[in-house]
């Protein structure tokens, strides 16, 4: 919805999320990536906790926060061929953030397979 009317994307993956969105990024070039952040993506203007380190990101626990992020793995294949693995991953550090992000992903959802869709496009290309 904060994107409406636009690409997405703006500028490369990495660094849209690593700049912006205050992620962490670990990166076993060049099969896979993995962004990670501490944030409330709820929120009308979303609020994040900048972390350093992934450490940083597992071990961090205070109530009301989502830890999230993407990881995304290269497999190679016959043929010159490659299959691209996507997860996201998510975990509440309560209840109530549990619960405020199960309502916010009722309603981002569908954008949010728009949003990896472009990402495997663009990889495509």
């Amino acid at each position: 919805m904060r994107k409406l009317g636009g690409s997405v994307l703006q500028g490369p993956l990495v660094e849209t999320f690593t700049e912006r969105a205050a992620a962490v990024l670990v990166e076993d070039a060049p099969t896979r990536l993995l962004l990670a952040m501490v944030g409330k993506p709820w929120s009308v203007v979303p609020q994040r906790v900048t972390m350093t380190s992934m450490e940083d990101v597992t071990s961090f626990t205070d109530p009301g926060w989502l830890k999230y992020g993407m990881e995304w793995v290269l497999h190679p294949l016959p043929e010159d061929r490659t299959l691209v693995e996507t997860r996201t991953l998510c975990e509440a550090t309560d209840a109530t953030a549990r619960r405020r992000f199960g309502i916010y992903w009722l309603g981002i959802r569908g954008a949010s397979g728009l949003v990896r869709r472009e990402m495997i496009s663009a990889l495509r290309r």
